[in-house]
């Protein structure tokens, strides 16, 4: 093998590596606060408290993946593990009101409906939930909390039959331009009563905002992708050397 070839076959293979299912920059600059219990729902005037992260998953599915019809409508749904940076400023007030260490379980669900004539719409949803179920001789208490980051799009020129699946998920994520980006989180204790199951009495508080994304072709690289790279440039700085 010719020196010359290595460096850029390891460039190649880098660039190849780069990209392993979605790992893609966000922020959350804008959202509204809001309460709510059984008197009413309002929003206030509270300011967010600006954060980011990375929306990352694998594509590993959680559940098979499924299709469906709805008249002229071909329905498939999907749902991935998830590893995102997910943590919004909140999180840690809201499980300081849970009475246990409360796990949280988080995917990405994705979905997609296509119709005859080619028309297509579906969504991208990482979600992110907290709950818990208490009881005394007082009643019920269940606490939740779910933060989402919800991402919607449209398009032409699909086949009817055609099928969410991770591959898919992974080039419609990077192709797509999304209409609708949105972020909310919230926290709900809710009291039942004891004899007829029914909720005495809610309050709960949230945030709904919208969610900013770095350009969803531009991936972000993995660990071993960087090494690769790495080496890449070590080839090409000894070849260098030798030149000289």
């Amino acid at each position: 093998m010719k020196l010359l070839a290595l460096p850029a076959m390891l460039l190649a293979l880098a660039a190849g590596s780069a990209q392993a299912g979605i790992a893609t920059p966000f922020t959350v600059d804008f959202a509204k606060h809001w309460t709510s219990s059984n008197q009413g729902f309002n929003y206030d005037d509270k300011v967010l408290k600006s954060f980011g992260g990375t929306l990352r998953s694998n594509l590993s599915p959680l559940l098979k993946c499924r299709s469906s019809v709805s008249g002229d409508t071909h329905n498939s749904n999907c749902f991935f593990a998830d590893q995102s940076d997910w943590e919004t400023p909140y999180f840690q007030d809201y499980r300081s009101r849970f009475e246990s260490d409360a796990p949280v379980t988080a995917n990405l669900a994705s979905r997609l409906q296509v119709k005859k004539d080619g028309s297509y719409s579906g969504y991208f949803s990482f979600g992110f939930v907290m709950s818990e179920f208490t009881e005394d001789a007082n009643g019920s208490y269940v606490n939740s909390s779910l933060t989402k980051y919800t991402f919607r799009f449209r398009g032409e020129g699909l086949a009817w039959d055609t099928t969410m699946d991770p591959s898919l998920a992974e080039a419609m994520w990077n192709k797509e331009t999304m209409y609708e980006k949105t972020f909310s989180t919230d926290w709900v204790r809710d009291t039942i009563d004891p004899l007829s199951g029914e909720s005495m009495s809610f309050v709960s508080e949230g945030w709904d905002g919208t969610v900013d994304l770095q350009d969803a072709a531009a991936a972000v690289p993995e660990p071993a992708a960087l090494a690769l790279f790495g080496i890449g440039l070590a080839g090409l700085a000894a070849l260098r050397r030798r030149k000289a």
